[in-house]
């Protein structure tokens, strides 16, 4: 009796042995258990199932960050935003995060070495549903902004910021769009894309004058180079001016180096209707006091076109 139930307690330890370690389908064949035709899923393996969890969900999310990066998102030059790849980056992070509200763990798995694993699960038919919302709701946004810069702005800027309104929206709908194929297999069409609204700008900007007018010499040149290379005219008998002005502290010598603190004043005014001003604050450092002036006139030919760009956008 003592030797029969010591082979039926080495039988049950081997059988939960084996059950323990026999890998559940999901694991290595996730579309067999949940069908591309029904869901997107994503395997997660991590030192504990918590991590688990969080990498299956990441590797969900990259489904769509690969899909919306593989539409060449194009941070247009007249964009208001600086460091086009760090936004960029941040604008896929951002909406494949969005995308991931659907998502469930659906189940998860711990083999004898102490790994865990988890399946992240996403319906189609819900997520297209949400893409779509989304995509007709960006339609009305991007129609809404055309019509305004077309027919009801007051001034120019007002009508350029209309325009980069409708441009950034036309691209969250471009990729919304991609993510809606990526799960219902079709998209909705549009007539307008974000190419046509970028060229709209660019005619815009083409059509504006600047006589330019600076407290700084060197200012006044790099504002003149500036404007020109963002297609805008220069002619000293426009109404629209682009002013610059530079104030600065005295140098300050602190642990070695020489700091320049101070501030870029950028303003387009429009006759005396219109004004878009900004301020740039500044902090330049070198080892020698002598070279505070380069660095400084370098870090304003760096920047002036985007403080330029900020200016004209600026709500």
């Amino acid at each position: 009796m003592k030797k029969l139930l010591t082979i039926i307690l080495v039988l049950t330890v081997s059988a939960c042995s084996s059950m323990q370690d026999s890998k559940p389908e999901w694991l290595t064949q996730p579309s067999k258990v949940y069908p591309q035709s029904q869901y997107l899923a994503a395997v997660g393996q991590g030192r504990d199932t918590e991590q688990a969890k969080q990498v299956a969900l990441a590797n969900l999310s990259r489904i769509f960050s690969v899909s919306i990066a593989e539409e060449q998102i194009d941070k247009s030059s007249f964009s208001t935003e600086k460091g086009a790849n760090t936004e960029v980056t941040r604008f896929i992070s951002a909406k494949a995060n969005q995308q991931l509200k659907g998502a469930v763990i659906k189940e998860t798995f711990q083999d004898q070495q102490g790994q865990s694993y988890a399946v992240a699960v996403m319906e189609k038919l819900p997520a297209a549903k949400a893409f779509r919302d989304s995509i007709r709701q960006l339609d009305r946004k991007v129609s809404g902004n055309l019509s305004y810069a077309k027919n009801d702005a007051p001034n120019f800027f007002k009508a350029l910021k209309a325009l980069e309104q409708a441009h950034k929206a036309q691209q969250q709908r471009e990729n919304d769009n991609r993510s809606l194929m990526l799960v219902a297999s079709k998209g909705i069409h549009s007539a307008t894309t974000s190419a046509d609204i970028e060229n709209l700008i660019k005619k815009s900007l083409a059509t504006l004058s600047f006589k330019v007018n600076s407290n700084d010499e060197f200012l006044n040149k790099q504002l003149s180079a500036s404007a020109a290379n963002l297609g805008v005219t220069l002619s000293q008998s426009s109404s629209v001016e682009l002013q610059g002005k530079i104030e600065q502290q005295p140098p300050l010598s602190q642990g070695g180096w020489f700091w320049l603190r101070g501030n870029i004043h950028i303003s387009v005014a429009d006759g005396n209707e219109t004004t878009q001003q900004l301020l740039f604050p500044f902090k330049i450092s070198a080892q020698q006091e002598s070279m505070l002036n380069q660095r400084l006139e370098n870090h304003i030919a760096k920047n002036l076109e985007d403080y330029i760009i900020q200016t004209i956008f600026k709500k």
